[in-house]
């Protein structure tokens, strides 16, 4: 683990977690007013939410990355891994998602693990047409996709294959300066594993290629485990319990 990492956190965590903090804030309820939490992900602790952790890559290490973070939120746990601790390191950012807002999964996750997420705070409604959104996007690449190795430069960027036997597909694109892959396999109807690679860009976007970007995000891709129809399942109660206990 990196000894100095808090400038690589700020800049990833500010991206994906000001979303959630400012829907609380636009509902009227300050920060303040929210119960203080007690989850770690790092340690298994993220309440209904916490079977998912074991779908990320369980390793501090991947190659020659480096785990930076790792954490859980109302709809998504993940996991980034970066080169090194600098602010401007190409990075992964790895996440589970739920798509469903009635999930079990989503359910019984609160910032107190006391009630369920409901009303204007955590409108279960935003995280279902999230999911839709979600998933209509994901279709759209498969459509729109060529197999891998098949890429032609400045025209394909989108790229599909298998990864333990589920269909992947990976977009290529460029976004404020930095070349993004965008991996995304639907492992189950109401979850998402989702990778996605920054990087600063060093050349002219129309000199990368897709096929090149997919072959780099497959090694972390491997290191999922990657949901099946009867795994993983919900914490009941007795479970969740336990589990918070160990």
């Amino acid at each position: 683990m990196f000894q100095s990492k808090s400038n690589l956190r700020q800049s990833i965590n500010f991206r994906f977690l000001m979303a959630p903090l400012l829907a609380v804030s636009a509902s009227g309820c300050g920060t303040s007013a929210l119960p203080e939490a007690d989850f770690n992900a790092s340690e298994g602790r993220c309440y209904s939410m916490t079977p998912l952790l074991e779908t990320l890559p369980q390793g501090s290490q991947i190659g020659s990355l480096v785990e930076v973070e790792r954490g859980c939120t109302f709809n998504r746990v993940w996991a980034t891994y970066a080169e090194d601790e600098s602010p401007n390191s190409p990075y992964f950012y790895i996440s589970a998602n739920v798509l469903d807002g009635q999930s079990p999964f989503v359910r019984d996750f609160t910032l107190d693990g006391t009630a369920e997420i409901s009303g204007p705070i955590f409108p279960k409604e935003a995280y279902t047409s999230e999911g839709n959104s979600a998933v209509e996007s994901y279709e759209s690449c498969q459509k729109l996709g060529v197999e891998l190795g098949n890429a032609r430069q400045m025209q394909d960027f989108h790229i599909v294959t298998d990864i333990a036997g589920q269909s992947a597909c990976i977009s290529t694109y460029t976004f404020n300066g930095k070349l993004t892959g965008n991996l995304r396999i639907l492992s189950k109807p109401d979850i998402m594993m989702n990778i996605r690679y920054f990087r600063e860009l060093d050349r002219q976007p129309y000199d990368y290629d897709a096929d090149d970007i997919a072959e780099l995000m497959l090694p972390v891709a491997a290191e999922l485990n990657i949901p099946n129809r009867d795994w993983p399942s919900p914490l009941g109660k007795n479970e969740e319990q336990d589990s918070e206990r160990r």
